[in-house]
């Protein structure tokens, strides 16, 4: 058992779910076993935040009563399946491909965005283009100033 699970379990016991939370979301970048993903989804369970708690339970695939209702909330707040699979932590969806693909089957393609770009993307594009024609235009008019001042 690592050190920060030991002191998010001391939290836990101590009444601190905050800091219980925060340490084992931290650990979460690093391993993504049941037992981390257990206990963060047991302390967003006693926190009340039950959608936050479905998308761990999912992952795990836990389905008692508790876990019934924290799914159900999960289902609520995330519409269709591909924002429920957006829910669960990346480091959850990158480090445990199989439980991504268990949960994506209905969903399709499980990248992080669709094929379109949507107004955003233009949006992003646009300004893009528009910082690159102002970076030529600067070194335009400063070609032609040093050339001024060579000739």
């Amino acid at each position: 058992m690592t050190d920060a699970l030991l002191r998010a379990r001391a939290d836990l016991e101590a009444g601190r779910l905050w800091q219980a939370r925060d340490r084992l979301t931290g650990l979460l970048t690093h391993r993504q076993d049941d037992e981390v993903l257990s206990l963060l989804a047991d302390v967003h369970l006693r926190m009340g935040d039950l959608p936050k708690a479905g998308a761990l339970l999912a992952a795990l695939g836990r389905e008692d009563d508790q876990a019934q209702l924290a799914l159900a909330a999960w289902r609520q707040r995330h519409g269709d399946e591909d924002a429920r699979l957006r829910s669960i932590p990346r480091p959850v969806r990158d480090g445990r491909p199989d439980v991504v693909g268990a949960l994506a089957a209905d969903v399709g393609d499980v990248g992080d965005g669709d094929e379109s770009w949507g107004w955003q993307g233009s949006a992003a594009f646009a300004g893009c283009l528009l910082v690159m024609l102002a970076l030529v235009a600067l070194v335009v008019v400063g070609v032609i100033t040093v050339v001024g001042w060579i000739v």
